[in-house]
């Protein structure tokens, strides 16, 4: 009895050390993804970048229609090198968005640092599967910097060039990245300040390396800032709808973590938009009511490892 009950316990250690699951679920990622590539639709914005891609010069890519689109040119240059060598839309489109997808998918359930099964199923759920891989937008490149960042963020005091290089690929990748990498440096400059405050502050953070990398990290921000800065005669092609400031602060706040994450409050449109769709009923109190226990979760993790600031502020 003794020996088939080590034989079982045995056999768990081996199930749990063993990478099958983590294989066996990259694998269906992988093959999910080319399904659902086959029989997904490019919308407008992924053709827009195609042809821009496809018909730009590389200076008007670079240095002129950024102002217009309003995003790095990252993006459609990686296109173009599937764009202007003859390779089709449907196959030159999903290259790259599979390619940085599939790398940040293989980090998560390999490198994060939780149960295998969580790490298994994170990559399926609807924004990291459906929004960041099967629609093909910068949002995988941003979905990789997000991640490696993650990664090197234990190291980031004794290896910044690295964590500083995840947090590139976020700014390259939108104007939202270069937000949210600005916000995150940011907060990773007062905790140096305050690691290096004192008599000899100034020579410290002087030959101090993170100093130097933040800086360069802020001169190619600065860069990207100045290509996509609106031209003055660049516009956004929007409907008449109410785009009340004060409306758009209570859905993204209220409403937007929960329709992000169970709920579809916003219908067809975005709540703020439609003034028939703002009423008081029971679905918008359930919706703010799990929007609130999200952030008072959130909250408690980020205390418990002291990150609320990277919470807070990024967002």
């Amino acid at each position: 009895m003794a020996e088939e009950l080590k034989e079982i316990i045995d056999k768990k250690n081996i199930w749990k050390e063993t990478r099958i699951p983590e294989y066996s679920f990259f694998v269906l990622f992988l093959t999910l993804s080319v399904i659902m590539f086959i029989y997904h639709e490019p919308w407008y914005d992924e053709i827009q970048a195609w042809m821009v891609a496809s018909d730009a010069s590389l200076w008007e890519m670079i240095f002129v229609l950024p102002h217009y689109e309003g995003h790095p040119p990252v993006w459609t240059l990686l296109l173009a090198i599937f764009a202007k060598t003859g390779v089709p839309m449907e196959i030159g489109l999903r290259i790259p968005t599979l390619l940085f997808s599939a790398i940040a998918t293989w980090f998560v359930m390999f490198k994060a640092p939780f149960h295998k099964w969580i790490r298994c199923l994170i990559p399926f759920s609807y924004f990291l599967f459906y929004q960041y891989t099967v629609i093909c937008r910068p949002y995988s490149l941003m979905y990789l910097g997000f991640v490696l960042a993650a990664y090197f963020y234990k190291e980031r005091n004794e290896k910044p060039v690295r964590f500083l290089a995840s947090l590139f690929l976020l700014c390259v990748s939108s104007a939202y990245g270069i937000l949210f990498a600005g916000v995150i440096c940011l907060v990773w400059t007062i905790e140096i300040i305050l690691e290096l405050k004192g008599k000899t502050f100034g020579s410290k953070a002087l030959k101090d390396r993170r100093t130097w990398a933040l800086l360069v990290m802020l001169v190619a921000a600065v860069g990207l800032l100045a290509i996509i800065w609106p031209a003055d005669n660049a516009f956004a092609q929007v409907r008449a709808v109410d785009f009340s400031r004060i409306r758009c602060l209570i859905y993204s706040f209220l409403i937007l973590p929960a329709d992000a994450l169970l709920s579809d409050i916003a219908l067809t449109g975005r709540l703020q938009q439609f003034d028939y769709l703002i009423r008081f009923e029971y679905a918008i109190v359930l919706c703010a009511l799990v929007s609130v226990a999200l952030y008072v979760v959130i909250l408690v993790f980020a205390h418990i490892y002291k990150k609320k600031a990277l919470f807070v502020f990024p967002y």
